[in-house]
């Protein structure tokens, strides 16, 4: 006896019930976005919140708290912001960069980083004209021994800084606008 073959009234149910499934995917995917999109609103308000709140800060100590708070830890959990001082007029801080997939990706961060800590200077209450500044980042030795280095830092007038449009600004041409700028040779491009 021969093998029934379905008929086609149990394909056309299968592929109501795949319609159903596809249809149910699509719409609880557009849920999960939703949901997305409103959680990054809220971090997004959550750092704007923090960001004005740095603005208010007039007190070396209390800015240096806060600002490492709205910096957070880097992807190496490390905080981002190691040390800043004021002194003289003179703001001194340094950067732990996160680890990216390479070593253009680092320094493009580190770049970033550094953006983000000049306009949250700029728009605070500390008094200030130059800034120095320092970036770190694990690197291997030629033995596989890894140990935190200063990769870049450089000096900034606090106005060539003011001149920026940070809206348009390309974060690679920061080093344009440094009074000087060093760039450790294993984030240079090859």
């Amino acid at each position: 006896m021969a093998a029934k073959k379905p008929g086609c009234l149990a394909n056309l149910i299968a592929l109501v019930i795949v319609g159903v499934l596809v249809v149910w995917g699509i719409q609880s995917c557009g849920t999960c976005v939703e949901e997305a999109d409103r959680q990054a609103g809220k971090r997004q308000a959550a750092r704007q919140r923090e960001r004005k709140r740095l603005e208010e800060i007039s007190d070396p100590a209390g800015f240096e708290a806060a600002l490492r708070k709205h910096l957070g830890t880097n992807n190496r959990n490390r905080s981002k912001l190691t040390s800043l001082s004021v002194e003289g007029g003179q703001v001194k801080f340094t950067l732990s960069l996160d680890d990216n997939l390479g070593k253009s990706l680092i320094k493009y961060g580190g770049f970033s980083d550094l953006c983000d800590v000049f306009q949250v200077l700029l728009d605070g209450r500390l008094d200030w004209t130059d800034a120095y500044v320092t970036c770190t980042f694990a690197l291997r030795d030629k033995y596989g021994n890894e140990s935190e280095s200063r990769v870049m830092g450089g000096y900034f007038k606090r106005s060539e800084l003011e001149r920026v449009n940070w809206e348009n600004f390309d974060v690679e041409d920061l080093p344009k606008i440094a009074g000087n700028f060093y760039l450790h040779p294993e984030l240079r491009e090859e």
